[in-house]
C-alpha cells in the first residue's frame, strides 16, 4: 500500500484551492450521473493529492508530478481556453484520443506528441485534472 504523503483534510482543503481557480462549481445542479462522476473525479484527485502526485500552489494551481524524464512535472497555469477547442479541429471526426491530447497540449503548453509519450497512469492522473476545467 502506498504511504500517505498528505493527510485527508489537507488534500481537502489543495483540492477546494483547486476547485476556486479553476472555477469548478460544486453547487450547481447536476443530474444523478453527472454528480457522481464530479464526486467521484473529486476523490480522484484528493487520493492523487495524498500520495504526492499532485501538488497544489498556493494560488490553487496543480502541478502534476510524473515518472517522465521528458516531463517530470506538468504544471496547470491557466484554464482551458475556447482555443483549445481549435487545436482539435485538425483531427477526423471520432478520433476522440488524439482531440484530447490536441486540446491538453494547447492548453498546457505542451506538443501532444510529448503528452502522447507520457506512462498511462501518469496521463490518467494529467486527464483527471484537465477534465475537471472542464466540468
Amino acid at each position: 500500500m502506498e504511504e500517505q504523503k498528505i493527510s485527508q483534510e489537507m488534500a481537502e482543503e489543495e483540492f477546494n484551492r483547486f476547485a476556486t481557480v479553476a472555477r469548478l462549481d460544486l453547487e450547481k445542479p447536476r443530474d444523478f450521473s453527472e454528480r457522481t462522476d464530479v464526486s467521484s473525479s473529486r476523490d480522484l484527485f484528493i487520493y492523487h493529492v495524498k500520495r504526492g502526485d499532485i501538488e497544489v500552489n498556493e494560488e490553487g494551481w496543480p502541478t502534476v508530478l510524473t515518472q517522465s524524464e521528458d516531463l517530470p512535472r506538468i504544471e496547470f497555469t491557466k484554464r482551458p481556453k475556447v482555443t483549445a477547442l481549435r487545436a482539435m479541429d485538425k483531427y477526423k471526426q471520432g478520433d476522440q484520443s488524439a482531440k484530447t491530447l490536441a486540446m491538453m497540449g494547447d492548453t498546457l503548453g505542451i506538443a501532444p506528441v510529448k503528452l502522447n509519450s507520457l506512462d498511462y497512469a501518469d496521463y490518467e492522473t494529467v486527464s483527471l485534472v484537465f477534465s475537471l476545467f472542464l466540468v
